[in-house]
């Protein structure tokens, strides 16, 4: 459903979680409708967490790792599936229907580990395509999605 009536993506998940513990939730871009997800990406994310003890905790310690033509987006990072822990996240795509310049994209999310700990991810990153992205997929790196709410609004260019 991603063509050029809107200037922007917003991508809303709520209350995601995998079949298998300790998983990343990544997002793949097609330019073919879908046919294809194999689209070069860079990103790096910052994150900071706290166990669910108030014991341990890396605030202070940001980190950023980079990321080059992998499908992770470091957003819920060791996601946990016990049926307390979930995670929500959000993706902002730029004017995914520019055909001169590569892609951009801006998320942040918040999620519980699969050893308990709160974790919060700031993620940037971009798309090395000229082309039009008009398809995206969220997924764990394995494994299924056992429930979420994934919800897609557009933002009006003026």
């Amino acid at each position: 459903g991603i063509d050029g009536t809107y200037g922007a993506y917003y991508f809303l998940i709520n209350s995601i979680r995998p079949s298998e513990d300790q998983r990343h939730i990544g997002v793949e871009f097609s330019t073919d409708g879908g046919s294809s997800y194999s689209l070069t990406r860079y990103e790096a994310n910052t994150y900071a967490n706290r166990d669910e003890g108030n014991t341990s905790h890396s605030l202070a310690q940001w980190t950023s790792e980079n990321v080059e033509g992998a499908t992770t987006l470091g957003k819920l990072t060791r996601q946990g599936n016990d049926a307390d822990q979930n995670g929500s996240c959000e993706l902002i795509l730029p004017n995914p229907g520019n055909t001169t310049r590569h892609k951009v994209y801006f998320a942040r999310g918040v999620g519980m580990t699969h050893d308990d700990f709160c974790m919060t991810d700031f993620v940037h990153g971009m798309v090395e395509t000229t082309s039009a992205i008009n398809a995206v997929r969220f997924k764990f790196e394995s494994g299924n999605i056992v429930e979420g709410t994934f919800t897609m609004y557009g933002y009006k260019t003026s």
